[in-house]
């Protein structure tokens, strides 16, 4: 019988300013941190590439069509944070269990390591909006943990390293750190360690940033919004004038920046008002992203209902789905780059939250060129007061680092 390794990974906040909690001063970890040993050796800063751009987006719409939540409820999933685990524990796999996780994410491991390196260098880092943390957590004294395994992870994750004994003590150590990186704002993703559970991997992003236009109170008001059930909910709406306007034969949408412009958010409606918002989401697939993207252009009158909420999902299912399965058959699984002990993954779970309002979001991005005012042009209406997909895109390469669907907003 193969023992269980537990991955237990993604914990992504996107959090809007007037809420974050300074917790990070008080969070303790007590389990025995061994990152000193590894710290970064490698010489090579990576690079990113249209091949990963292209990979990224593709993996980040075949994950939200899989992830869309059974009973209605609004989604999001951060596919940046996802990759960020899944490269992790790809570098302990091996035959046709790397196969499928390379295969889903569309590079080989090496290439996705340099590449989700050079990103998270540009993207995020000390006092930028996105902050992005990886961790590996094991079983002190159970498992034989590879150190190339562990100096890989620290060379292109800047994974920190933990042994720990896997108790009561171990359960609050992992929460204190997802909230540390958090900024405390998802404090909980474990409330128990099986057994048989030998190590855990966490990725952790943050996202901070305020508009890059401020909102004014005329610019705030009192509005209704169509459920997906048909129902209605009383919302405050931000509008605002000259956003980028995207759009194609079924789909219009636009583009707001954050501060500093690195960052945008994307509100995206189908076109036919009588659209589920979940078929319109599943017909969006990253080549259908990436056309909107390059034909970007034109003015747009915006309206963006304040909303918030938080999403939780086990993605067994979903990636199985996308071609993953044998990383979770106690069978088939090839974790032989982690340890010689027979392991697999048990579950991959994935937690977020959101809260965007008239300050902002958790961001940072790319400022775009602002609206030409030396010829008329028709401001396109895009009002999101009924279902939507939302997207935080880099505004350098357009990859969707948070991208969901908001179906209700009632209280």
């Amino acid at each position: 019988m193969k023992k269980l390794m537990n991955v237990c990974a993604l914990v992504s906040a996107l959090l809007a300013v007037s809420l974050c909690l300074t917790l990070t001063s008080c969070v303790g970890i007590s389990a025995a941190e061994l990152s000193a040993g590894y710290t970064r050796t490698a010489t090579d800063t990576g690079a990113e590439s249209d091949v990963f751009y292209t990979a990224m987006t593709d993996f980040a719409f075949a994950l939200l069509g899989k992830t869309l939540d059974p009973d209605g409820k609004s989604t999001l999933i951060s596919p940046y944070s996802v990759a960020m685990c899944l490269g992790m524990l790809t570098n302990g796999a091996e035959g046709e269990t790397k196969k499928q996780l390379e295969e889903l994410l569309g590079m080989d491991a090496d290439e996705l390591n340099r590449a989700l390196y050079a990103s998270a260098a540009r993207l995020c880092g000390k006092d930028r909006q996105l902050k992005n943390a990886d961790s590996v957590w094991f079983r002190k004294g159970a498992i034989d943990v590879k150190k190339d395994f562990l100096q890989t992870n620290a060379d292109w994750y800047g994974a920190g390293v933990y042994s720990a004994p896997f108790d009561g003590s171990t359960v609050r150590d992992i929460n204190n750190w997802c909230a540390k990186h958090t900024d405390g704002m998802i404090d909980k993703i474990i409330d128990r360690i099986d057994d048989n559970t030998l190590m855990y991997l966490i990725n952790a992003v943050c996202f901070d940033a305020k508009w890059e236009e401020k909102y004014e109170n005329s610019d705030i008001r009192d509005s209704h919004f169509t459920n997906r059930d048909g129902s209605g909910a009383s919302v405050k709406m931000l509008r605002s004038k000259g956003e980028k306007y995207i759009s194609s034969d079924n789909a219009e949408g636009f583009i707001k920046n954050y501060e500093g412009g690195s960052f945008g958010f994307v509100g995206l409606l189908p076109r036919d008002a009588a659209t589920d918002i979940y078929d319109f989401a599943r017909s969006i697939d990253g080549a259908a992203w990436r056309a909107l993207w390059q034909g970007r252009g034109g003015s747009a009158n915006a309206g963006i209902p304040e909303f918030g909420f938080e999403y939780e999902i086990i993605l067994n299912d979903a990636l199985g789905e996308l071609g993953v399965t044998d990383v979770f058959d106690s069978e088939k699984a090839d974790l032989g780059g982690i340890s010689d002990m027979p392991t697999y993954c048990s579950r991959i779970g994935h937690k977020t939250f959101i809260e965007l309002d008239r300050n902002g979001t958790r961001a940072a991005a790319i400022t775009w060129g602002a609206v030409d005012g030396k010829s008329a042009e028709i401001a396109h209406n895009i009002i999101l007061d009924r279902p939507f997909v939302c997207m935080i895109v880099d505004n350098e390469s357009g990859i969707p680092v948070f991208v969901g669907v908001v179906t209700d907003l009632s209280a």
